[in-house]
Protein backbone atom coordinates (compact mmCIF):
# COMPACT_ATOMS: atom_id res chain seq x y z
CA UNK A 1 0.00 0.00 0.00
CA UNK A 2 1.18 3.59 -0.62
CA UNK A 3 -0.91 6.62 1.06
CA UNK A 4 -0.82 10.29 1.63
CA UNK A 5 1.32 11.19 4.69
CA UNK A 6 -2.02 12.50 6.20
CA UNK A 7 0.10 14.28 9.49
CA UNK A 8 2.58 15.75 7.32
CA UNK A 9 -0.16 17.06 5.11
CA UNK A 10 -1.60 18.56 8.05
CA UNK A 11 1.19 20.06 9.63
CA UNK A 12 2.18 21.73 6.14
CA UNK A 13 -1.49 23.08 6.49
CA UNK A 14 -1.28 24.43 9.62
CA UNK A 15 2.20 25.67 9.56
CA UNK A 16 1.24 27.20 6.22
CA UNK A 17 -2.20 29.06 7.41
CA UNK A 18 -0.48 29.87 10.74
CA UNK A 19 2.51 31.63 8.76
CA UNK A 20 0.07 33.71 7.20
CA UNK A 21 -1.65 34.80 10.47
CA UNK A 22 -4.68 32.44 10.96
CA UNK A 23 -6.13 31.71 14.24
CA UNK A 24 -9.04 30.32 13.20
CA UNK A 25 -9.60 27.25 10.90
CA UNK A 26 -12.06 25.48 9.02
CA UNK A 27 -12.62 21.85 6.74
CA UNK A 28 -15.52 20.87 4.80
CA UNK A 29 -16.46 17.53 3.83
CA UNK A 30 -19.02 14.83 2.80
CA UNK A 31 -18.30 12.95 6.32
CA UNK A 32 -15.79 11.68 8.29
CA UNK A 33 -13.43 9.29 7.09
CA UNK A 34 -12.91 6.60 9.59
CA UNK A 35 -9.75 4.37 9.84
CA UNK A 36 -6.43 4.80 10.61
CA UNK A 37 -2.93 2.86 9.14
CA UNK A 38 -0.23 2.27 11.25
CA UNK A 39 -1.67 5.81 13.62
CA UNK A 40 -1.89 7.45 10.03
CA UNK A 41 -5.68 8.45 9.93
CA UNK A 42 -6.75 7.41 6.09
CA UNK A 43 -8.98 11.71 6.72
CA UNK A 44 -6.85 14.29 6.35
CA UNK A 45 -9.15 16.48 8.38
CA UNK A 46 -9.09 14.34 11.19
CA UNK A 47 -5.20 14.81 10.84
CA UNK A 48 -5.95 18.64 10.46
CA UNK A 49 -7.58 18.39 13.65
CA UNK A 50 -5.53 16.36 15.48
CA UNK A 51 -2.35 18.64 14.49
CA UNK A 52 -4.23 21.80 15.93
CA UNK A 53 -5.17 20.49 18.78
CA UNK A 54 -1.86 19.74 19.65
CA UNK A 55 -1.00 23.40 19.09
CA UNK A 56 -3.74 24.32 20.99
CA UNK A 57 -6.03 25.45 18.17
CA UNK A 58 -9.65 24.37 17.16
CA UNK A 59 -10.99 23.11 13.99
CA UNK A 60 -14.54 24.14 12.88
CA UNK A 61 -15.77 21.28 10.63
CA UNK A 62 -19.25 21.49 8.31
CA UNK A 63 -20.08 17.98 7.69
CA UNK A 64 -22.68 17.65 5.65
CA UNK A 65 -23.88 13.65 5.31
CA UNK A 66 -22.47 12.34 8.15
CA UNK A 67 -24.11 8.83 7.27
CA UNK A 68 -22.92 8.83 3.84
CA UNK A 69 -22.24 5.53 2.07
CA UNK A 70 -19.29 5.57 0.28
CA UNK A 71 -21.10 5.25 -3.58
CA UNK A 72 -24.09 6.85 -2.43
CA UNK A 73 -24.64 10.98 -3.58
CA UNK A 74 -25.76 13.61 -1.59
CA UNK A 75 -28.55 16.12 -2.48
CA UNK A 76 -26.89 19.24 -4.28
CA UNK A 77 -29.80 21.70 -2.85
CA UNK A 78 -29.14 20.27 0.62
CA UNK A 79 -25.15 20.70 0.11
CA UNK A 80 -25.34 24.00 -0.37
CA UNK A 81 -27.73 24.84 2.28
CA UNK A 82 -25.29 23.43 5.21
CA UNK A 83 -22.45 25.10 3.33
CA UNK A 84 -24.27 28.35 3.64
CA UNK A 85 -25.00 28.02 7.47
CA UNK A 86 -21.68 27.02 8.23
CA UNK A 87 -19.81 29.63 6.58
CA UNK A 88 -21.88 31.93 8.03
CA UNK A 89 -21.44 31.43 11.15
CA UNK A 90 -17.89 30.88 10.96
CA UNK A 91 -15.29 33.84 12.76
CA UNK A 92 -13.41 35.48 9.83
CA UNK A 93 -11.00 35.40 8.92
CA UNK A 94 -10.51 31.36 8.15
CA UNK A 95 -8.50 29.17 6.93
CA UNK A 96 -10.37 26.55 5.04
CA UNK A 97 -9.12 23.08 3.84
CA UNK A 98 -11.33 21.18 1.20
CA UNK A 99 -9.74 17.52 0.73
CA UNK A 100 -11.43 17.04 -1.87
CA UNK A 101 -11.23 19.29 -5.12
CA UNK A 102 -15.08 17.61 -6.15
CA UNK A 103 -15.90 19.94 -3.56
CA UNK A 104 -14.69 23.14 -4.72
CA UNK A 105 -17.26 24.30 -7.10
CA UNK A 106 -19.77 23.86 -4.22
CA UNK A 107 -17.41 26.23 -1.93
CA UNK A 108 -16.81 28.62 -4.67
CA UNK A 109 -20.17 29.10 -5.43
CA UNK A 110 -21.94 29.61 -1.51
CA UNK A 111 -18.78 32.15 -0.96
CA UNK A 112 -19.94 34.16 -4.01
CA UNK A 113 -23.72 33.98 -3.00
CA UNK A 114 -22.80 34.99 0.42
CA UNK A 115 -19.89 37.59 -0.73
CA UNK A 116 -17.50 36.52 0.91
CA UNK A 117 -14.38 37.98 0.05
CA UNK A 118 -11.48 35.23 -1.15
CA UNK A 119 -9.01 35.44 0.54
CA UNK A 120 -9.32 38.11 3.04
CA UNK A 121 -12.40 36.54 4.97
CA UNK A 122 -11.82 32.38 4.00
CA UNK A 123 -8.52 31.75 2.50
CA UNK A 124 -8.77 28.21 0.85
CA UNK A 125 -6.62 25.39 0.88
CA UNK A 126 -7.20 22.21 -1.30
CA UNK A 127 -6.25 18.62 -1.36
CA UNK A 128 -5.28 18.33 -5.29
CA UNK A 129 -2.80 17.76 -7.61
CA UNK A 130 -4.65 19.59 -10.15
CA UNK A 131 -3.12 22.61 -11.49
CA UNK A 132 -6.40 23.24 -13.77
CA UNK A 133 -8.57 23.62 -11.09
CA UNK A 134 -6.92 25.69 -8.62
CA UNK A 135 -4.56 27.59 -11.18
CA UNK A 136 -7.50 28.60 -13.68
CA UNK A 137 -10.07 29.27 -11.09
CA UNK A 138 -11.45 33.09 -10.38
CA UNK A 139 -11.00 32.50 -7.32
CA UNK A 140 -7.62 32.17 -5.24
CA UNK A 141 -7.23 28.75 -4.13
CA UNK A 142 -3.98 27.15 -2.44
CA UNK A 143 -3.28 23.51 -2.78
CA UNK A 144 -0.63 20.91 -2.21
CA UNK A 145 1.41 19.43 -4.56
CA UNK A 146 3.00 16.35 -5.24
CA UNK A 147 1.44 13.85 -3.02
CA UNK A 148 -0.38 12.29 -5.92
CA UNK A 149 2.66 12.25 -8.27
CA UNK A 150 4.68 10.58 -5.49
CA UNK A 151 1.96 8.19 -4.67
CA UNK A 152 1.76 7.36 -8.18
CA UNK A 153 5.83 6.70 -8.41
CA UNK A 154 5.92 5.21 -5.40
CA UNK A 155 3.17 2.42 -6.67
CA UNK A 156 5.05 2.14 -10.18
CA UNK A 157 8.05 1.09 -8.51
CA UNK A 158 7.02 -0.98 -5.78
CA UNK A 159 5.20 -2.82 -8.61
CA UNK A 160 8.24 -3.11 -10.81
CA UNK A 161 9.87 -4.25 -8.06
CA UNK A 162 7.10 -7.23 -7.52
CA UNK A 163 7.36 -7.95 -11.19
CA UNK A 164 11.19 -8.44 -10.51
CA UNK A 165 10.68 -10.80 -7.61
CA UNK A 166 12.11 -8.58 -5.46
CA UNK A 167 10.73 -8.04 -1.96
CA UNK A 168 8.44 -4.86 -1.08
CA UNK A 169 7.70 -3.56 2.25
CA UNK A 170 4.78 -5.59 4.18
CA UNK A 171 3.84 -2.11 6.11
CA UNK A 172 2.25 0.62 4.03
CA UNK A 173 5.05 3.23 2.55
CA UNK A 174 3.87 6.78 3.37
CA UNK A 175 4.48 9.95 0.69
CA UNK A 176 4.39 13.57 1.52
CA UNK A 177 3.81 17.14 -0.54
CA UNK A 178 6.61 18.83 -2.36
CA UNK A 179 4.78 21.78 -0.77
CA UNK A 180 2.08 24.33 -0.61
CA UNK A 181 1.01 26.11 -3.86
CA UNK A 182 -0.15 29.65 -3.39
Amino acid sequence: TVAGNTRQIASMVANYFLGKGFTHFAAIDAREWPGDRNGFPQDPVRALRTVLAGRGLSLDVCYWQPDLAPDELSDYGMIMEKLGRFFRQLPKPVALLVPNSHYLTMVYRVLEQQKVKVPEEVAILCNTDNTRITEQSVIPTTRINGEMHEVGRKMSELLHRMIAGETVPEEPVYVSPAAIVS
